[in-house]
């Protein structure tokens, strides 16, 4: 793994929505950093267009998401259990594998598009592993996931 960042990442580590804790070796660059964390605890990483939650850092139960996040990372949520809803832009064109594992407050997704646009999202199978029943509110419509 290669960190362009400022954090101090090592490997093993369950720091950052454990970015790292599958690396074998973590390397860094001078190059300049392609994650960044800003003023609410969202680390997001750039590279060009694509920007990607990887991981968010703080207690709140209602998530509203910078509406510039095109993905959201695995285990970028991983354990918030007093999450209850979050808010997700129609920018996002990606939810990977974990992304809410254990998420187990989590009730609803407010979602600023379509359902269509909801299902055209690349999903991973366990996006919302270990979730109970929960809503995803869309501009047109209501689905239950």
């Amino acid at each position: 793994m290669y960190n362009k960042s400022t954090l101090s990442i090592t490997t093993g580590s369950s720091s950052y929505g454990y970015i790292a804790y599958y690396a074998k070796n973590v390397y860094t660059n001078e190059g300049g950093s392609k994650l960044t964390m800003d003023e609410n605890g969202y680390v997001i990483y750039t590279d060009g267009d694509e920007k990607i939650l990887v991981a968010c850092h703080g207690t709140e139960t209602e998530l509203v998401l910078p509406s510039y996040i095109t993905g959201i990372h695995q285990y970028a949520f991983y354990g918030r259990t007093g999450l209850t809803s979050a808010t997700i832009g129609n920018s996002v064109t990606s939810i990977s594998d974990y992304a809410f594992y254990g998420c187990t407050g989590l009730t609803s997704i407010t979602f600023n598009g379509t359902i269509a646009q909801w299902n055209a999202i690349s999903k991973g199978s366990y996006w919302n592993h270990n979730v109970p029943t929960m809503q995803v509110i869309c501009t047109d419509g209501t689905i239950e996931s």
